[in-house]
């Protein structure tokens, strides 16, 4: 697997996350994205709904029946089975064994306790010899690899 880190330093989570899932979709890939809490994925949900005018962005929310039908699960510590790709906000949990192909971690730097989780979990697959690739945003919002 590949762990890619996001570091999020001119926008928000709002501003790239529907952007990666719609190229997830386009891969005909599925994805998981995890939050710290229900609150969070709640607010996300109702955004992934409306963010634009001419979007639709198919996903459900593990708490709710019929979530694995969805290619993009919303959850909170929930199961990421049969998920291609795995999104990791805040302070969620990559679990040991996953198949996905690649999990992308974001950075909040307004986000305390995301941040020292991220750095934990770099330094942890780091030291494990994984495959770890940094992103930051740049100007306009480009990612650049570091």
């Amino acid at each position: 697997m590949e762990y890619w880190f996001y570091h999020l330093t001119h926008g928000s989570l709002e501003a790239v996350l529907p952007s990666l899932l719609e190229k997830t979709l386009e891969r005909d890939m599925t994805a998981s994205v995890q939050f710290s809490d229900a609150a969070r994925m709640a607010e996300m949900d109702t955004y992934l709904w409306t963010f634009r005018d001419d979007s639709f962005l198919p996903h459900g929310r593990d708490d709710q029946p019929g979530a694995q039908a969805h290619p993009v699960r919303l959850g909170v510590g929930s199961d990421m089975a049969g998920a291609d790709m795995i999104f990791l906000t805040g302070a969620s949990i990559l679990p040991e064994n996953t198949k996905a192909k690649r999990c992308i971690t974001f950075i909040e730097d307004r986000d305390a306790e995301g941040r020292d989780v991220a750095r934990a979990r770099w330094a942890k697959l780091k030291e494990q010899g994984k495959d770890i690739s940094y992103y930051q945003q740049g100007d306009g919002g480009r990612w650049i690899k570091r």
